[in-house]
């Protein structure tokens, strides 16, 4: 009896902490932070201008953050696909997962239909996660955009001015699992800054140079380099094309000029393309620019991609 006395004054000490845990609203002041709608994107989300509310339990932890569309909001999408996730978060955040679900109830997900580590986390601003395999819309079905924020404490999730779609645009789990309004819950009247980008009505044939890998920032000057080159097959066809890398320095002078040909890629996936090695020298600036090339490609605006770069040296 004693024993069993002393694990349930245990297991009641546990419940009090835990429930002591509360979500808790703050606002940094002097920031306003617009949606992007970028040309040629559709953005389906219910978030407004991040002006500086955040969200969070000032503990170190993990968070879980969601909007969830219903056929309602996604009826003219149908047949579309997800390509893209977009999200803010604070500097706290440290980690960030993006995941989609199938929906199974109002507050329960159910079906995982992808799951991305975001690799090059932006903080306080918005960051961009490019799905590696595009997610079709399917006709009657509920999707849930989720992004697990691990932080170091403080309030790592931005928020709107609200008013809250309770349900929709405000979901919060501490485990991922148990889902709630914090509307409901917390009397936040917050949307989460999270948006999901749907490739409306998609070209036939269209590949999407993304990003050049291991050449941007400051780099280590005399020791080679391998570029990757990040590119999407963003058409309804399967894509044949190659993938051109060119690096010039600071006085337009051609330094690099590599192709990688005859590459196939599937719809709607993502691919990097690795390339020969590159050495830069020491006090030298460049720009590298990334060419998907198509003879067939029905949208040409986004075959470039290009970055920019300088050199340092390691004392020895």
């Amino acid at each position: 009896m004693k024993k069993v006395l002393i694990l349930l004054l245990v297991l009641l000490a546990a419940f009090s902490i835990l429930s002591a845990v509360e979500l808790q609203l703050k606002e940094i002041e002097g920031i306003s932070i617009a949606p992007q709608n970028n040309r040629g994107e559709v953005e389906v989300d219910y978030c407004g201008t991040f002006n500086g509310k955040i969200i969070g339990t000032n503990e170190a932890g993990t968070l879980y953050a969601a909007a969830r569309f219903t056929p309602t909001e996604l009826a003219n999408y149908v047949g579309d696909s997800f390509q893209q996730i977009k999200f803010i978060v604070i500097n706290t955040a440290t980690d960030v997962t993006v995941r989609i679900f199938e929906g199974a109830t109002a507050f329960t997900v159910g079906q995982m239909l992808y799951e991305g580590h975001v690799e090059d986390l932006v903080t306080v601003d918005w960051c961009t996660h490019e799905l590696a395999s595009s997610v079709a819309i399917e006709e009657g079905k509920d999707y849930w955009i989720v992004y697990e924020v691990t932080c170091t404490g403080g309030y790592p999730l931005a928020a709107d001015d609200g008013p809250a779609i309770a349900g929709k645009g405000d979901l919060i789990s501490m485990d991922g699992i148990a889902w709630e309004s914090i509307k409901t819950e917390y009397n936040l009247n917050q949307n989460f800054m999270v948006t999901a980008v749907v490739q409306n009505n998609p070209a036939e044939n269209d590949m999407n140079a993304l990003g050049i890998i291991g050449l941007s920032g400051n780099v280590e000057a005399d020791k080679a380099l391998i570029p990757e080159l990040k590119v999407k097959n963003y058409g309804t066809n399967e894509a044949t094309f190659s993938a051109d890398l060119v690096i010039k320095d600071v006085e337009g002078t051609l330094v690099y000029e590599e192709t990688s040909a005859d590459i196939t890629l599937a719809v709607g996936k993502m691919l990097s393309v690795e390339m020969p090695t590159f050495t830069p020298e020491v006090g030298k600036y460049y720009t590298a620019e990334l060419t998907a090339v198509m003879a067939t490609d029905d949208d040409q605006s986004n075959n470039k991609k290009s970055v920019n770069f300088t050199t340092y040296t390691i004392e020895k």
